[in-house]
């Protein structure tokens, strides 16, 4: 996995550069911490809000539906697009779906859940492409439901500095998804690409990000090259969501759009 960087690594979009480390995880970035949606609010408590936590379990057969309050989310620690929502003790479905809306979140419908998620298909290939959440232990995770959530923020850090900002407005379930774009100085960019029927031209101007937040992040940060830090903004505060290494995963260069290359420049050798 220590592999060297291609001779041609500074000529490489940003897609190109993230795709390579899918197949090679950075040794000198601890993920079994910082890829660990559980794990990670822990570690980065001291410095950021963070949703509570009701409920931790390694095994499906730890869940107990009695132990939980009414209202919350469910998500898997060890990956991505498994989550699920729960109010007043009745499913609303997923991000990307809603087919369980209306079940009743009992204990045995959560377990069935759970071992879904630790028999996907989907989630086993992934860390074979992904190949940094091999180093994380599968967990299911329940915290706290953020809301009226204003919007989310992904914040793409290179060594630490903030230097491309994507501000997401979307329901739970990402439905209705609009994004505004900013430079790492909190200047807003014009949309590009495909991506750009997306864009949230009447928004509110937003407000610029706390000075207090970035060098939060950078003490973090600072010896990593590359990863995009999350947040909920919700209530005058910006709760901490998770880290995320491989932006899109293999996808190509998604909501970024015509800045693929422009940011690329950004992650040097």
């Amino acid at each position: 996995m220590n592999a060297r960087k291609p001779a041609d690594w500074e000529t490489l979009a940003y897609s190109d550069k993230i795709a390579w480390r899918c197949a090679n995880p950075d040794l000198g970035v601890d993920y079994a911490i910082m890829a660990d949606k559980h794990r990670v609010k822990e570690f980065v408590r001291d410095k950021f809000p963070v949703p509570a936590t009701y409920l931790y379990a390694r095994s499906p057969d730890e869940i107990d539906a009695l132990a939980l309050p009414t209202t919350y989310v469910m998500k898997a620690a060890h990956g991505w697009n498994m989550s699920l929502l729960v109010e007043n003790g009745i499913a609303r479905g997923g991000n990307y779906s809603r087919d369980v809306m209306g079940q009743p979140a009992n204990t045995e419908f959560l377990r069935n859940v759970g071992r879904e998620w630790f028999a996907s298909t989907c989630e086993h290939d992934r860390r074979r492409v992904e190949r940094h959440y091999l180093f994380v232990a599968a967990g299911i995770l329940f915290e706290e439901l953020l809301k009226p959530v204003d919007y989310e923020l992904k914040l793409f850090l290179f060594h630490g500095r903030m230097r491309y900002a994507q501000v997401f407005y979307r329901g739970f379930h990402h439905d209705a998804v609009r994004f505004q774009h900013f430079d790492g100085e909190w200047r807003p960019l014009a949309p590009g690409g495909d991506c750009a029927r997306f864009h949230a031209s009447q928004m509110p101007a937003m407000p610029p990000l706390p000075q207090s937040l970035l060098e939060k992040l950078n003490s973090v940060c600072g010896e990593i090259d590359h990863v995009r830090a999350d947040f909920y903004y919700c209530g005058g505060q910006y709760f901490f969501s998770e880290f995320t290494f491989t932006n899109n995963g293999t996808g190509g260069p998604g909501f970024i759009g015509d800045y693929d290359r422009t940011l690329g420049a950004f992650w040097p050798r």
